[in-house]
C-alpha cells in the first residue's frame, strides 16, 4: 500500500498485488454501490468499506461477515478480479476525508463524533484456487465494464492482507460514544 497524496478534502491510495502463488487469486476488491433494475453493478475503485471506530479506521476491499443481528436476503459478496500465478494487479483510488462509517449491512445507528486525526490500515480480501477454479465465477455487467461474481463463498474462506498503519493519520468521524 502506497500512500500517494493527501488533501483536506481527500486521499489518494495505491496498491499493488503480486501473486506468488501457483494458485490464481481472486481479489474481492471490485465493491458495487448498487445494482440497477438491467442487471448491471455500479462500480468504482473509490467504492470500499470504511469501519471507523474512536482508535483506528480500516478501509477495505473485502467480504465482510453479517453481523449476528441482522437478517438478509443474500450475503453481500465484492465482485472479484482474477491474477493468475506471477502475474500482477495494481490500483489507485481516491476518497473524501474527513472518513465516515461505510460498511455493506448499513453504518453504525447514531450521530457521528467530531473529525478527528486516527491511525489507518488497508485490508484486502483474496481467494486462492487451483488456476482453473476461476471459472467457477460467472462474467457480469458493471459501470467498468464486465467483472467476475463469485458465489457463493463465506468470508472465512478469504485470506486478508493487512497494510498499515499508513504513514499518516487519516481524518476520520467515529460513531459518537
Amino acid at each position: 500500500m502506497t500512500l500517494v497524496d493527501v488533501e483536506s478534502d481527500h486521499i489518494r491510495l495505491h496498491y499493488i498485488f503480486t501473486n506468488g502463488s501457483p494458485m490464481t487469486a481472486l481479489l474481492f476488491n471490485r465493491l458495487f454501490s448498487h445494482i440497477d433494475p438491467a442487471g448491471v453493478f455500479h462500480t468504482s475503485p473509490a467504492t470500499l468499506y470504511v469501519d471507523v471506530d474512536p482508535r483506528a479506521v480500516v478501509l477495505a476491499k473485502k467480504l465482510v461477515p453479517v453481523p449476528p443481528d441482522i437478517d438478509v436476503e443474500a450475503p453481500e459478496i465484492p465482485l472479484i478480479t482474477a491474477v493468475r500465478p506471477g502475474d500482477r494487479f495494481e490500483e489507485t483510488f481516491s476518497i473524501p476525508l474527513p472518513l465516515k462509517p461505510h460498511l455493506p449491512y448499513g453504518s453504525p445507528d447514531g450521530a457521528l463524533g467530531d473529525p478527528a486525526p486516527l491511525d489507518a490500515w488497508f485490508e484486502l480480501g483474496l481467494l486462492l484456487v487451483p488456476p482453473e477454479g476461476a471459472k467457477l465465477a460467472r462474467e457480469v455487467r458493471t459501470t467498468e465494464g464486465v467483472a467476475l461474481y463469485l458465489a457463493p463463498v463465506t468470508p472465512a474462506t478469504q485470506i486478508v492482507l493487512r497494510a498499515g498503519p499508513l504513514p499518516v493519520k487519516l481524518t476520520a468521524r467515529a460513531p459518537a460514544l
